[in-house]
């Protein structure tokens, strides 16, 4: 099966069905997959990583962008200021009744946080004065899969405060998400996960393998792949990539 971004490295470079990669024979070894709570097909090449715990292979997760709630109590603040502490850094104060518009600019005139590093939005009422109203923050740009550490200061409001809670945490989805440890190796047909018991796969293992490992030729040709490769740490770690077309 092709390598194809959305189901192997999470990346937004098109690659075509052409590319394919293949580990050198030595190293594929069997390995116990973790049980799944149904039954899915897993392609050859699905990215894995090893649970060091329970001894063995999980599909990789990728990282999970946190997001967090600021909400206004069903009797709300009436009047004052609240702050926001992102990372040990504490915004300028924030009216009580500010909409999620505010509430973003008031993060990203911190030092610490840039445009595109958060995105707020109100997810119930019209802004932080009105019963009950949510304000939701979405975290990405240099913050994306960053566990943060966030908290609301509310001693400078008249009445009820406002409560921050993290709904998603971020950060790596299983264990050793964020890191590749491996690739299940089923080029004949797809893999059918156990709900029941164990299952015995082969993977190929060939080091740590980061998403920024992967080379994006230029052109369209083996010559363009060949110096891709030059620049890039698969063939130390036993990976051949093999077929070019069409890759831009």
């Amino acid at each position: 099966m092709a390598i194809i971004p959305e189901a192997l490295f999470g990346a937004e470079f098109p690659i075509v069905p052409d590319l394919r990669a293949y580990p050198r024979e030595d190293g594929i070894r069997p390995g116990k997959l973790a049980q799944f709570g149904s039954s899915v097909d897993l392609p050859n090449l699905t990215p894995l990583f090893f649970d060091d715990t329970n001894f063995e292979w999980n599909v990789w997760g990728g990282q999970t962008n946190e997001v967090n709630t600021i909400t206004s109590n069903a009797t709300p603040a009436t009047a004052g200021t609240f702050t926001i502490t992102v990372n040990s850094v504490v915004s300028a104060t924030i009216a009580f009744d500010a909409t999620a518009a505010v509430v973003q600019a008031a993060l990203e005139a911190m030092s610490n946080i840039a445009p595109g590093d958060v995105v707020a939005v109100q997810t119930t009422g019209t802004d932080l004065g009105d019963a009950s109203a949510v304000v939701t923050l979405t975290w990405g740009g240099a913050f994306a899969g960053e566990d943060i550490t966030i908290s609301i200061q509310t001693g400078g409001l008249t009445g009820n405060p406002h409560v921050l809670a993290t709904t998603t945490a971020g950060g790596a989805d299983l264990a050793d998400g964020s890191d590749i440890d491996g690739f299940l190796w089923a080029p004949v047909e797809p893999v059918t996960t156990s709900t029941t018991g164990e299952l015995i796969v082969q993977v190929f293992r060939a080091g740590l393998i980061h998403r920024d490992d992967i080379p994006v030729p230029t052109g369209e040709s083996q010559a363009d792949l060949d110096q891709a490769l030059l620049g890039s740490s698969l063939r130390e770690k036993g990976i051949d990539i093999q077929g070019l077309a069409g890759v831009h």
